[in-house]
């Protein structure tokens, strides 16, 4: 487990687009969580609605249907119960 102080992520600014970096440990087994991640219909369950093609450069979509903001984003990495 990470101390209090660790930093669990960060968000920057590149050629237009925004990139996020998130780190979380989770008391779960890997399957539950990459269930979570990559099944869209669990999606909402802990963020929202949405889509994902799971191979590199697939398309992921999140939509915040009460704000009415959608995010589009790229798979930018992808391994199987690891990434």
């Amino acid at each position: 487990m990470p101390s209090n102080d660790i930093e669990l992520g960060n968000i920057e600014h590149k050629d237009g687009y925004f990139e996020a970096h998130l780190e979380r440990y989770l008391d779960h087994d890997d399957e539950t969580v990459w269930s979570m991640l990559t099944d869209p219909s669990r999606f909402v369950d802990w963020l929202a609605p949405g889509q994902i093609e799971l191979r590199l450069g697939g398309a992921a979509k999140l939509n915040f249907v009460d704000s009415g903001i959608v995010i589009d984003s790229e798979v930018t990495a992808y391994e199987p119960l690891r990434l």
